[in-house]
């Protein structure tokens, strides 16, 4: 092979590893940034905890979409409502249920709080039947503010 046919040969390895590695690094980047921009960052979770008749889960479910839709409307899309249920064959008989708020920041969460969409349908919420009267409620604040 002459010379200039196995400079060819180690040049176009070395472009091809080259462009490996760079499609490597690209593909981890835009993993990273995924998981960075989905990441959500919160400094206050609320905590709830309660019991629910079954026969109103779901509508209590509805209820906690329409929130989080107001809270999405006024502005605020970062910040939602989750709600958790502990395993049909658990053996606790209280607090079965975990509504957790995430919220950004004491500022966002007390505008979120004060809003009269959020307000008015709170109201609302309160004259039905699926108002959670008896529940454990809980404001927590982050304490490692880097994760």
């Amino acid at each position: 092979m002459s010379k200039f046919n196995l400079d060819k040969v180690v040049l176009k390895n070395y472009n091809h590893n080259h462009m490996k590695k760079i499609i490597a690094l690209l593909l981890f980047a835009t993993i990273g940034y995924q998981f960075t921009a989905s990441a959500q960052k919160t400094e206050i979770n609320s905590v709830h905890l309660f019991d629910l008749d079954a026969q109103l889960e779901q509508r209590y479910l509805d209820y906690i979409k329409r929130l989080n839709k107001v809270i999405k409307e006024i502005g605020y899309p970062k910040n939602y409502y989750s709600v958790l249920r502990v395993k049909s064959d658990d053996k606790s008989d209280e607090y079965r249920y975990c509504e957790i708020g995430h919220w950004v920041n004491e500022t966002v969460y007390k505008a979120i709080h004060t809003n009269a969409k959020f307000l008015a349908l709170k109201e609302e919420e309160k004259k039905s039947a699926v108002y959670i009267n008896q529940q454990l409620y809980r404001r927590y604040y982050s304490l490692l503010s880097d994760h």
